[in-house]
């Protein structure tokens, strides 16, 4: 697993929850349920931060599937975490290329040179 010494406190006590009560696929848990636990020590956390905590958790072993979030315990259990993840991008790709592709006048190369994007 992957080092976890630059976490925050809010990463730290997602991990610890995961850790604790969500090992495995069958154990996961969802969003909604995860951002209330979370909220009872961090009031202000909306969903978006704790999405990017979790995020930087990847590393340690943090997975997600359609069940909710959990801590991979077994090899087929990060594999299908990274399917998850990769589908999800896949899907986002190919909704950004549709939008590309309805508009082709909007996206000539030269507005893609001014941010770096390619």
């Amino acid at each position: 697993m992957g080092s976890a010494e630059n976490l925050d406190s809010l990463a730290w006590l997602i991990l610890a929850r995961l850790k604790a009560h969500h090992r495995g696929k069958q154990n996961a848990v969802k969003r909604p349920a995860l951002l209330a636990y979370v909220r009872m020590a961090h009031p202000s956390t909306t969903d978006r931060k704790m999405r990017r905590a979790i995020d930087a958790l990847r590393t340690s072993g943090v997975c997600s599937g359609n069940g909710g979030y959990y801590m991979a315990v077994r090899d087929a259990e990060y594999v299908e975490g990274y399917r998850y993840l990769r589908s999800k991008g896949l899907a986002l790709l190919g909704a950004a290329s549709r939008l590309r592709d309805a508009n082709p006048e909007k996206f000539q190369p030269s507005l893609f040179e001014q941010d770096g994007a390619v």
